[in-house]
This record gives structure tokens, sequence and C-alpha cells, in this order.
């Protein structure tokens, strides 16, 4: 729509609100729709486009997120963090405690140097939650 269009249509109607083109073609089938949005539930991003892939189905993602989004999906990462298990619990008492004689300097420097990202649960990726 030009601007002047827009202009006269909000003088009329007091919105100016994008028009749906009903002639303009659906990109992807409904039953198809269904098929992504519960694949998106169930799993990671990256098992979700593997699914998309081996299905051979591979819609652009201009297509896929305004349908997630519609649904009440997007990608974050979850807000809770996993506890620490009670065997790495165990484990990280006992180096601690055999390490209780340690001057600070020492302390200071193995905590700076605790810069590795240790997994804990098993996946590490953007779920749909």
């Amino acid at each position: 729509m030009c601007v002047q269009a827009i202009r006269k249509e909000y003088k009329v109607t007091r919105s100016a609100k994008a028009k749906i083109h009903p002639e303009a073609a659906r990109l992807t089938l409904c039953l198809v729709d269904r098929k992504i949005v519960q694949r998106a539930t169930n799993g990671s991003r990256q098992d979700f486009s593997r699914n998309l892939a081996a299905q051979q189905t591979n819609p652009f993602v201009n297509t896929v997120l305004p349908l997630l989004k519609e649904v009440g999906l997007f990608g974050r990462r979850p807000a809770k963090k996993p506890l620490i298990s009670a065997k790495n619990r165990k484990v990280l008492l006992d180096w601690a405690h055999a390490q209780k004689n340690w001057v600070i300097q020492l302390w200071r420097k193995a905590i700076k140097s605790d810069k590795p990202k240790f997994l804990l649960s098993s996946k590490d990726e953007i779920m749909f939650v």
C-alpha cells in the first residue's frame, strides 16, 4: 500500500491496519503446521531441524517462526538450572576437603581457573519452553 492510500484509509476508519490478502497462497498446509508444532514441542532446536531435514521438509525460517510464535513457542534457555547430583556433590566436597590447608592465594587461583563449562545435564541447547 502506498502512503497516500494509508492516510486516506486512516482518515476514514481512524486505524491503519495492514490488509490481509485473501488471494495470498498459504505456504504450508494445516497438517504440516500441526506436525511442525508437535516436533517443536518435543525437543531442542537442533532436534527440530534434524527432524525436518529427515522428513525432507525444508520450510523457510520466515514461515516457521510466526507459526511457532502464534502457538506460544519461542526459543530461550530454561530459567531453572539443573541441581548438582549427589555424586558430583560428594566429589566436589572430597576435593575441597583435600585442599582445606591451602592458603587464600591458591584458592583464588583455583576459583579463577574454574572457567571451563561443565555440563551437568545431557543437553546445552536452546529449548522451546
